[in-house]
């Protein structure tokens, strides 16, 4: 029975019930905070691939390709494969869609975001305006929502992770002149992209956009790929560096993006470094427009870049 002993004593036994201040529960118990800033550290060089196991998010594979900023993982669907992104942190007052009021559970503050892309996106408020996301990053066939399940699973885990094993926690170490170690939107020439007045950063200065009062926007992000991925792509010479086009059009939007690969990244598994130069025409679904102006803007933008070992 908890809360009585009993003691036997010189052959008799005798009740004993526990001192009254024992007894009394305490009133509104909360968890002291989780200080996460302090655990993932300096966020420029974050590696958000060590935040998590493929496990926790019901298996799937770590895509090593993409913004230095967040780690996309492939997870499996009925109607085919989701890709989600791990570990981007942004300012709460630019997060794309709806939040939920934060919740206190385990000494984190959480929040539930929804958006037509991502339907159960999760948010850890790092307490300084700031919160990293869990989300759909690309939705096969539009089935966002089937990966839910293992989005909610999977960052819970996630934080059990981070507060029992901070340590486990990774971080890059970039060589001078990495285009890891340069903020892009320091080094892209002001000059052309001036027609962009509006800038929008992140916290860990790999990605930047601009923006225009019509909606289009240029986002320049520095990453590392496989140099064997993405060969089916044609191949156009910009600022006379080869560079990857991708288009990819839909009945509103026209967006063209230029990717071209700098030296070696410091990784261990044959990666190279990449610049990523995007432009989305709101509303106008003129592809050559928007990949002659991207094009514009790649040969004032490649020359920061630094080259190919």
């Amino acid at each position: 029975m908890i809360g009585v002993a009993v003691l036997a004593v010189a052959g008799c036994t005798q009740v004993v019930s526990p001192p009254l201040n024992r007894a009394k529960p305490v009133p509104n118990y909360k968890q002291a905070p989780v200080d996460v800033k302090k655990v993932l550290g300096d966020l420029s060089t974050l590696d958000p691939c060590s935040l998590f196991e493929p496990s926790d998010f019901g298996g799937g594979k770590v895509i090593k390709s993409g913004s230095w900023d967040e780690c996309p993982v492939s997870l499996p669907a009925a109607s085919g494969s989701q890709i989600i992104s791990i570990g981007s942190v942004t300012r709460l007052d630019a997060v794309e869609g709806s939040v939920a009021n934060p919740e206190e559970e385990n000494g984190f503050s959480t929040s539930i975001y929804t958006s037509p892309m991502a339907p159960c996106g999760r948010l850890l408020h790092l307490g300084d305006g700031t919160a990293l996301s869990v989300h759909v990053m690309v939705s096969g066939e539009g089935h966002a929502a089937e990966v839910c399940p293992q989005i909610g699973e999977g960052f819970e885990k996630m934080l059990q992770r981070l507060k029992k094993n901070p340590k486990s926690v990774k971080h890059y170490t970039f060589p001078p002149g990495s285009t890891a170690t340069m903020d892009p939107c320091q080094v892209a020439p002001a000059a052309a992209l001036a027609a962009f007045p509006s800038r929008k950063d992140w916290p860990a200065k790999h990605t930047c956009e601009w923006s225009d009062p019509a909606g289009n926007t240029v986002r320049l992000t520095f990453g590392r790929t496989d140099p064997t991925w993405n060969t089916y792509l044609p191949v156009v010479t910009v600022a006379g560096r080869p560079s990857l086009k991708l288009e990819a059009p839909n009945s509103r939007d026209a967006i063209c993006v230029l990717m071209t690969n700098g030296p070696k990244a410091p990784l261990s598994d044959g990666q190279v470094e990449q610049a990523s130069l995007a432009l989305t025409l709101k509303g106008n679904p003129d592809m050559a427009a928007a990949c002659a102006q991207v094009t514009q803007l790649a040969e004032q933008i490649w020359p920061v870049v630094p080259p190919a070992a």
